[in-house]
């Protein structure tokens, strides 16, 4: 009798276990409703995946779309909200540059809901121009390699290092990027230069340049096979500048270009990093590595044959 009293006790008990434990243990559900706010927007979708408490928790997917904005999350979550590695597809995604907010669609990996990974980025910028990012995420924005490219002009676009949104390109990647306009090919030699000596480009200290330079150097055999060169600097002198123009250029405060021509009237078209007290009329030398010979259309209309450098030293 005694026992069956005790059993009779341990009945609600064991049932009220059973409910916690019940409420407690992951589940699983299909089209749930939910709502979910992200980047202050707010979302009222469907939920499929694994729940806990009512609440999406392990592996489940988000979606949202009404026919005009898509929102969709498929991933790892947490009481509720994103959280883990997960992929998220947002037609409404904001990005906080340093200087202004973008909204656009994105697509790529996350994690805590926040793009971390490799992604796509596409939106308008100030001037109303459609342009892409493709490339490395960090802390939500651009942050790694990416390629960033206008909608209106598929041909142009900004390939190597991103900083926080900023396109900040290395001394290799920006005298690549140089090459588009005028558009001109930097040959494998001087690419493999440029990473090897990239460091002469940016403090030019005319100290050890000598150790670098082709003393065999001729503009003749140059122009005929550019292929075969770019692995040493040349050093050219009596160099009359034609026109210069100094610029910021991507993370660069002071940018100069230089058109120069030689007592023989050969032509080069000199890229250099920073500032240098030399203007047009001036006779300058160069140490210069020379990266392709090309065709650029002059003022007159016609093509202009030039010899494509990154400059290293300028001085009267």
């Amino acid at each position: 009798m005694i026992g069956v009293l005790n059993m009779k006790r341990l009945i609600p008990v064991i049932l009220a276990l059973f409910i916690l434990l019940s409420a407690c243990s992951p589940s699983q559900t299909e089209n749930m409703s939910y709502d979910l706010t992200y980047q202050d927007v707010a979302y009222s979708g469907t939920y499929t995946g694994e729940l806990q408490k009512k609440l999406p928790n392990g592996e489940g997917t988000f979606t949202f779309d009404d026919g005009t904005n898509v929102f969709k999350y498929t991933g790892q979550w947490d009481q509720g909200q994103m959280s883990g590695n997960g992929q998220l597809t947002s037609s409404q995604f904001l990005i906080k540059f340093s200087k202004v907010d973008r909204r656009g669609y994105f697509e790529g990996d996350t994690i805590n809901g926040v793009p971390n990974g490799t992604g796509t980025f596409t939106a308008t910028n100030e001037s109303g121009v459609e342009y892409s990012y493709t490339g490395d995420f960090k802390d939500g924005t651009f942050n790694g390699q990416g390629t960033r490219r206008l909608k209106t002009d598929p041909s142009y676009s900004e390939i190597g290092t991103f900083v926080d949104g900023a396109f900040t390109p290395t001394t290799k990647e920006l005298f690549s990027q140089l090459s588009q306009d005028p558009s001109f090919s930097i040959n494998t030699l001087p690419l493999a230069f440029l990473d090897a000596h990239a460091d002469i480009f940016t403090s030019h200290a005319i100290e050890g340049l000598d150790s670098f330079v082709d003393s065999e150097f001729q503009v003749s055999a140059y122009t005929k096979s550019p292929d075969k060169y770019g692995d040493k600097l040349i050093k050219q002198t009596s160099l009359y500048i034609a026109q210069i123009q100094e610029f910021p250029k991507y993370n660069y405060d002071e940018f100069t270009l230089i058109l120069a021509e030689d007592p023989n009237l050969n032509y080069y078209f000199i890229n250099y990093i920073g500032s240098v007290d030399v203007y047009e009329g001036d006779l300058i030398s160069a140490y210069l590595l020379p990266l392709d010979y090309f065709t650029y259309e002059n003022v007159s209309g016609g093509q202009t044959w030039a010899i494509a450098c990154a400059a290293a030293f300028i001085s009267k």
